[in-house]
């Protein structure tokens, strides 16, 4: 039986960062638009979406420079680089590549917001709610350490 499951349970308990993997420099790229169950409608929400899949393909694909660029000031100080690094490359073991959204919703106020998204995978039926997101210098990111 299939079961939808967000990212921030299936793939995050990341509690570290590192940038090791060789794209440093490289801003992460937010894969095509993917179906959803709320579309973007300010610019801010579009760029929120697009750093959420942004930073969604980092982590299953295993680039933990990329996953570690949308993390929040707040987290990247605060995580143990080892544990980040570890729990990002195990995630693009396991998934290898991106995965679209079977679902997304963001509730924006101003510098933060709070986002829920699923996939439809096998492994899980757990779907968190709430991911926090805030809008730092640079643009969106994931604010959740």
């Amino acid at each position: 039986m299939r079961r939808m499951v967000a990212l921030g349970a299936a793939v995050l308990v990341l509690g570290g960062c590192s940038n090791d993997d060789g794209d440093a420099d490289r801003r992460a790229e937010p894969a095509p638009s993917s179906p959803a169950s709320t579309a973007p409608s300010s610019p801010a929400e579009i760029e929120l979406r697009a750093a959420v899949q942004a930073h969604s393909d980092a982590v299953l694909t295993g680039k933990v420079a990329a996953a570690l660029r949308l993390m929040s000031r707040r987290c990247r100080d605060t995580m143990d680089e080892r544990q980040f690094t570890e729990e990002v490359k195990l995630q693009g073991s396991i998934h290898s590549k991106p995965l679209e959204f079977q679902s997304y919703d963001a509730e924006v106020d101003g510098r933060r917001a709070l986002v829920n998204y699923t996939y439809l995978v096998v492994e899980s039926d757990t779907e968190p709610v709430g991911e926090p997101w805030v809008l730092e210098p640079g643009g969106w990111r994931k604010d959740e350490c």
